[in-house]
């Protein structure tokens, strides 16, 4: 590399290197209905997977928007809950007006946990950002598996009764939009959960630039740089 390039390249380390800091974070809370985000993964009815139940109580083998109790104080009226014994209703949120084809870092999702570690109290669910069938991972309110108190990101909507409910968010894979600038996740109930799933939504961060781009982009600057040095 000839002395110019040389220093072309330099020059624009900094700039690569400001093209990767982390942005701030966009919250998308999960929304059942006509005109929501969340639908049923198998039907793709966007009414069909939920009620509005105040107790949240279980044998309706749905998910239940809690809006009364200790509980629904705690997800702020927000909240999706399946009781384990309704067993496993998968659903989908998806996150749209991104721009297409474009990969975006610092998912999380963001869920309800108890604050008790007895076992059967284990608020857990599976997700995943790849299919339907594919990439699930599942997460435990009791085991640090990558929990981190949503309260320390303000995002969202905050838990109000801490004493009991902890609202915490944990680390997604990036994703990828589709032609359309949507990305999905796919959310149920985990076969290790011995309570309930409480699902509150989703947060993502910047997109990541092409490496080309950047390089093009630093260089560029780089070379006004150096050529007003030279004057």
């Amino acid at each position: 590399m000839n002395p110019m390039r040389s220093k072309l390249f330099l020059l624009a380390l900094p700039l690569l290197s400001l093209s990767s800091a982390h942005a701030a974070l966009t919250y998308v809370d999960a929304t059942g209905g006509e005109g929501g985000n969340t639908v049923n993964a198998s039907t793709l009815s966007a009414t069909d997977w939920y009620i509005v139940n105040p107790s949240g109580g279980a044998d309706n083998f749905l998910w239940d928007l809690r809006t009364t109790g200790p509980g629904a104080i705690g997800y702020n009226g927000t909240a999706f809950q399946l009781n384990l014994a309704d067993g496993s209703l998968m659903i989908m949120t998806a996150v749209t007006g991104l721009s297409a084809n474009t990969t975006y870092t610092d998912i999380r999702l963001y869920y309800i946990g108890n604050v008790s570690t007895a076992t059967n109290r284990n608020w857990s669910l599976s997700a995943s950002v790849e299919s339907a069938t594919t990439g699930f991972v599942t997460y435990l309110d009791n085991d640090g598996n990558a929990l981190v108190d949503s309260s320390t990101d303000a995002l969202g909507t905050s838990d109000a009764s801490p004493a009991t409910d902890t609202r915490y968010w944990v680390s997604l894979p990036d994703v990828t939009t589709d032609e359309t600038g949507t990305f999905y996740v796919w959310v149920d109930a985990s076969s290790v959960s011995s309570d309930r799933v409480v699902y509150d939504g989703i947060a993502y961060g910047e997109a990541i630039p092409e490496p080309s781009v950047v390089l093009m982009s630093g260089l560029a600057m780089a070379g006004i740089a150096f050529s007003r040095r030279r004057r």
